[in-house]
């Protein structure tokens, strides 16, 4: 199974004006990746139509792109009432379960016992463009006490509900950074990575923060597929910039609120700056918060570790199984810290 069930809701219902071709066509990219987002990361995508006209149809066709790494079949668990056609019918390289509710008499609700049905079932409810069927789902969600993620950039009941929550975004350090990205405007993938990040860390998942040095950049980017693949939340920063108090500040801020610091221990990162930085900082905001909770120092060579680190837990990391076997060491201990 995945590690995280996610509700998406919204669609291009509220555009309408004439001039809004070019923000329809980035509402459907939008969808397409935050479905590849969902999918990479193992979480399963929770629907319930197949319409062109919501967000539901071009998730899935994200997500079907995600099939051919050749370790799981993406998940998308289509929730639909009794009597209705079944959605994605013939879809390929998707793994395809229904949940079916019995129908009711009210032509208004045809979708409300299936929507109801989704949300109690999710971790998380994601929310994009949208009319009076999107913000039903975020009232619902609501009610039901469920996580929300609301994507502002393309308008409707998604960005009213995020004018409503973004304060208690604001509040919350760990996801205030990711929410203000959506603020900018739509990225390319991006924007998906910072909204599947909010639905994590709203939903409880546990954190990393990755600190390598330039030259370990593959051995990083192995290290954050392993995590993301079971649903854990990863930052690191890939910027080669001056070490500047601005910059201090910001990425201070990310790993206080981590739960585990990874370094990635070698000739290089040992003689680097920018990473002796980053793990004394590891250690100062442990010492004074107790997060990041844990510091582990995944072991590229033979490089020894200066006497200090010897209280923290060193895992040997210089080959792709080493890598494997480490990230489910790291998963594995999670409930210890």
């Amino acid at each position: 199974m995945s590690e995280m069930r996610i509700f998406f809701s919204g669609s291009l219902r509220h555009l309408l004006a004439p001039d809004s071709e070019s923000l329809l066509a980035s509402f459907k990219k939008a969808s397409f990746e935050l479905g590849a987002a969902a999918a990479r990361r193992r979480h399963t995508i929770l629907v319930t139509t197949e319409s062109s006209r919501t967000v539901d149809h071009y998730l899935v066709r994200g997500a079907q792109t995600c099939a051919s790494d050749g370790i799981q079949l993406p998940i998308v668990e289509v929730h639909k009432m009794l009597g209705r056609p079944r959605p994605f019918k013939g879809w390929e390289s998707l793994r395809l379960e229904h949940v079916v509710y019995q129908q009711v008499l009210q032509a208004e609700r045809k979708q409300l016992g299936a929507r109801i049905g989704a949300i109690a079932s999710c971790d998380s409810v994601v929310l994009i463009g949208g009319a009076g069927g999107t913000e039903l789902v975020s009232q619902l969600a609501a009610d039901l006490h469920k996580p929300i993620v609301a994507i502002p950039s393309f308008g409707g009941s998604a960005a009213r509900t995020f004018e409503l929550l973004n304060p208690w975004y604001v509040q919350m350090r760990e996801v205030a950074s990711r929410a203000s990205d959506l603020l900018t405007g739509w990225r390319e993938n991006e924007s998906a990575e910072a909204a599947i990040d909010i639905a994590e860390t709203l939903s409880g998942r546990h954190s990393y923060f990755l600190s390598y040095a330039h030259e370990n950049h593959g051995e990083a980017d192995h290290i954050e597929a392993l995590l993301r693949r079971r649903g854990r939340s990863v930052f690191r920063d890939e910027r080669e910039l001056q070490i500047t108090d601005e910059i201090k500040y910001k990425l201070e801020s990310v790993i206080s609120e981590s739960n585990t610091f990874i370094t990635l221990w070698g000739g290089e990162s040992q003689n680097s700056d920018w990473c002796a930085w980053e793990r004394e900082s590891a250690e100062r905001c442990s010492r004074k918060s107790g997060r990041p909770k844990r510091i582990v120092f995944l072991a590229l060579d033979e490089s020894p570790l200066p006497g200090r680190y010897d209280a923290f837990l060193q895992v040997f990391a210089a080959t792709r199984e080493a890598r494997d076997l480490a990230v489910r060491q790291l998963i594995e201990q999670e409930s210890r810290h």
